[in-house]
């Protein structure tokens, strides 16, 4: 299995490396109709910093190997096209991707059992209303409208955010994933929610604040 996906990385590893070998070549060839050849490191750095801009964080471009002369050098390279200490938001201003916020209600749900407020994840409440299908079938109603609802508060809550940064609203987009039970699997893993640290800096900022400011969901639950 090692040996299969070493395999298909150096696949993958050659085709980004010809492609990016193609499209720099062509660049270089360029001609403009007045000042002739094309400003070449302009159009690398700018590039880069898009790219950086893309990750959220220039580091990643050089977390590969961090301590060698290429990486070094790569630094003061896309450094110097943003500042030695760029805010996220600085960055945002060259991104080409959108920033996609995801929402995994019941995995919030989930992860955040026993906190004070939380309420039980879906198939707890479930398994707590026993042989009564019509109790269990009116829980899974109650889920359903207060997952969608959450889902509506939170979306809300994120474009609100993104509106106080100019330029930024029209790149975030959410994705949500209202399901009551948590569906994924290693398979499939579906809509996850971010993590602190492993996520796009931007993209746990627009998540962590909506979560601060619209809770975590609530079932009425009714008798």
């Amino acid at each position: 299995m090692t040996q299969d996906n070493d395999s298909a990385y150096k696949a993958e590893y050659d085709r980004h490396w010809n492609q990016a070998v193609e499209i720099l070549t062509a660049a270089v060839r360029l001609e403009h109709p007045r000042h002739g050849t094309v400003d070449f490191a302009d159009f690398l750095t700018a590039a880069l910093r898009a790219t950086a801009a893309n990750l959220g964080d220039p580091h990643a471009l050089t977390a590969g190997r961090p301590g060698s002369w290429e990486s070094a050098a790569l630094s003061e390279l896309v450094h110097g096209t943003i500042g030695s200490n760029p805010t996220m938001f600085d960055l945002a201003q060259f991104r080409t991707e959108p920033i996609q916020v995801t929402l995994n209600v019941a995995e919030l749900v989930l992860v955040e059992a026993g906190s004070p407020g939380a309420p039980k994840s879906h198939d707890d409440a479930v398994y707590e209303a026993g042989d009564n299908d019509d109790l269990a079938t009116g829980i899974s109603h109650q889920y359903v409208e207060a997952y969608s609802d959450y889902a509506e508060r939170f979306t809300a809550a994120v474009q609100a955010e993104a509106g106080k940064h100019p330029g930024l609203f029209d790149l975030v987009t959410v994705t949500v994933d209202t399901n009551i039970t948590t569906t994924g699997t290693l398979d499939a893993p579906g809509v996850e929610n971010p993590i602190e640290g492993d996520s796009d800096p931007l993209v746990w900022h627009f998540w962590s604040t909506a979560r601060e400011n619209v809770g975590l969901p609530m079932i009425q639950r009714r008798s």
